[in-house]
């Protein structure tokens, strides 16, 4: 054991930036949970759609949405969500699943709807490309 403290002591800068390291991952992930919004992972989104009646909406391009989405997906665009926030009135009682290419964009969209008052809005983590990696299935139009 003096071998290892001994190190400790001679790399304190390396400990040190590891320590900080550590520290600024755990804050970011508290500060996700506790403000950011519920999150499914891509076999949980599968469940939601076969059990609890979720609408899956996809916020990418045209282009991305018609090169594979997921199966009943609707695609509203981000840039068109502020004008066609009534369309999503249809869903207002179901849960509602954003979808954006890594995951990431839809933070965004998702606190609008809550402030809309919709109660049950996540996100699916790792957008579509985690649901690509998971070589699950897509419909092509």
């Amino acid at each position: 054991m003096p071998d290892f403290s001994q190190f400790i002591v001679n790399h304190w800068i390396l400990w040190a930036l590891l320590a900080t390291l550590i520290g600024v991952f755990a804050s970011m992930e508290l500060v996700d949970k506790k403000f950011g919004l519920p999150q499914l992972m891509p076999y949980e989104l599968i469940d939601w759609l076969n059990h609890k009646n979720a609408a899956v909406i996809d916020i990418r391009s045209a282009d991305d949405y018609a090169k594979g989405h997921i199966a009943n997906a609707i695609n509203i665009i981000k840039s068109d969500l502020p004008e066609r926030l009534d369309k999503f009135e249809a869903y207002r009682d179901r849960p509602i699943i954003l979808v954006c290419t890594l995951g990431k964009s839809v933070q965004q969209v998702g606190k609008m709807l809550q402030a809309k008052g919709f109660q049950q809005v996540m996100i699916l983590t790792g957008g579509m490309t985690r649901w690509y990696d998971d070589s699950l299935p897509v419909v092509k139009t």
